[in-house]
C-alpha cells in the first residue's frame, strides 16, 4: 500500500476515534462508552456501524442501541449532499440500512468530513424536532418502493442538544 493510501487510512481511523468520542459525550456524558469497530465495519458481531458501544449501556438504554454510526472521511466536495447530489449519500445509505436491520437498528446517522471544510455533517433518517437546528438539505430516498426522508445538519450543531430533545421520547420509542 502506497504512503498517500495508509496517511489516509490512518486520518479516516482517527476521525473514526474523534466521532466516537464526541458522540459518547454527546449520548451518555461519558467519553468512554462508544469506541470504533476495531473491524471498521468488516465484521458484524453485536451491532454494525463504524461506531459501537464498548461494553454493556446504561441502564436507561435497556441494553439496546438503536443506531448505527457510519463515518465517511476525506471526500471531495463533490460528494456534498444538494438538491441536485444526492448520488453518494444515497449509496452510504442504502449500505447502512441494510447493515442496520441485521441488529435491530433503526436510526442512521452518516458523519461525513469532507476535504477543504470546516464543518462535518449529519445525515440521518430521524427528522431532528427542534427549533433552534433547521436542516441543511433533506431528500427522499425510494427502498422497496417505500418513501425514506433523509435530513442532513450540521455534525457540531447536533452534538450541542440532548437527543431526547432532538427525538422527544427516544428512550421510550427506541431503547
Amino acid at each position: 500500500m502506497s504512503n498517500k493510501k495508509n496517511k489516509n487510512k490512518e486520518e479516516g481511523n482517527a476521525f473514526e476515534r474523534k466521532v466516537a468520542k464526541e458522540m459518547s459525550l454527546w449520548l451518555f456524558e461519558n467519553r468512554n462508552i462508544l469506541r470504533r469497530s476495531s473491524d471498521s465495519g468488516a465484521q458484524k458481531a453485536n451491532y454494525s456501524g463504524d461506531i459501537i458501544p464498548e461494553g454493556q449501556l446504561p441502564t436507561q438504554w435497556n441494553r439496546k442501541w438503536p443506531i448505527i454510526v457510519e463515518c465517511k472521511y476525506g471526500y471531495k466536495t463533490i460528494a456534498i449532499p444538494n438538491i441536485w447530489n444526492r448520488k453518494w449519500i444515497t449509496t452510504w445509505y442504502l449500505k447502512a440500512l441494510n447493515e442496520s436491520k441485521k441488529h435491530n437498528q433503526p436510526i442512521i446517522f452518516i458523519v461525513n468530513n469532507f476535504k477543504n471544510r470546516k464543518f462535518n455533517t449529519i445525515t440521518t433518517n430521524i427528522h431532528f424536532n427542534h427549533l433552534f437546528i433547521l436542516h441543511e438539505i433533506s431528500f427522499p430516498v425510494i427502498v422497496d418502493q417505500y418513501v425514506h426522508h433523509l435530513f442532513v445538519y450540521n455534525y457540531k450543531k447536533v452534538l450541542q442538544l440532548h437527543i431526547d430533545n432532538l427525538i422527544p421520547g427516544f428512550f421510550d420509542k427506541y431503547c
